[in-house]
């Protein structure tokens, strides 16, 4: 079950990301590192079985720059996370900053884009990894 936990107020919060799975003992585990984005961060998970047989975990979450207003257009860092079955775990398999600048979560006419437009390069580098 993935789950994310909303903190914050006004301008800026923060999300949470657990990924559990029930284990016999009855007990959780979360399957997931430490995962905390802004609410300006674009999340999904992708099923990519050229990369792995369970889904990929990536995140884009804004980089506040130099001369940068709240309504402005931010670079992104885009976080990979891939299962890795020795670790029975999810692990951080790779991270970058985006070329362009893309709106925040404030001029976003519709759902969050920047994964979407990413999607492309996130899928040759973890295909080359």
């Amino acid at each position: 079950m993935l789950f994310n936990a909303n903190c914050g107020g006004g301008s800026g919060s923060a999300d949470r990301y657990v990924l559990l799975r029930s284990e016999p003992d009855g007990q959780l585990k979360n399957l997931l590192p430490e995962i905390v984005v802004s609410n300006q961060a674009d999340v999904a998970t992708w099923d990519l079985p050229i990369v792995s047989p369970m889904p990929v975990f990536v995140t884009a979450d804004f980089l506040w720059g130099p001369n940068e207003g709240h309504y402005s257009s931010h670079f992104f860092e885009v976080r990979m996370y891939v299962y890795d079955g020795a670790a029975d775990r999810y692990k951080l398999r790779h991270k970058y900053q985006t070329a362009h600048k893309y709106p925040g979560i404030d001029n976003w006419e519709q759902a969050p884009e920047v994964l979407e437009k990413e999607r492309v390069k996130i899928i040759e580098i973890l295909a080359a990894q």
